[in-house]
């Protein structure tokens, strides 16, 4: 794969992990983040996954990915 970082390994890797069912759901949260070109929206796109996922998202987040454990 040409142009992969490791912080994107990472998201693969953890996407990879999913069952099917969470990948279609992952996808779609994806599509709605990319279509929403209003910054203050995707905002509160970020703020509600946080929320989801239990855990601060972003780099002022003081936990960790559950997916690598950073």
């Amino acid at each position: 794969m040409a142009d992969v970082n490791q912080r994107m390994f990472q998201v693969i890797q953890g996407f990879s992990n999913l069952d099917y069912e969470e990948r279609v759901e992952v996808f779609k949260a994806i599509k709605q983040y990319q279509d929403d070109v209003d910054t203050e929206k995707r905002k509160g796109l970020i703020l509600e996954f946080s929320k989801k996922a239990g855990v601060p998202l972003g780099p002022t987040g003081q936990g960790s990915c559950p997916c690598c454990g950073k």
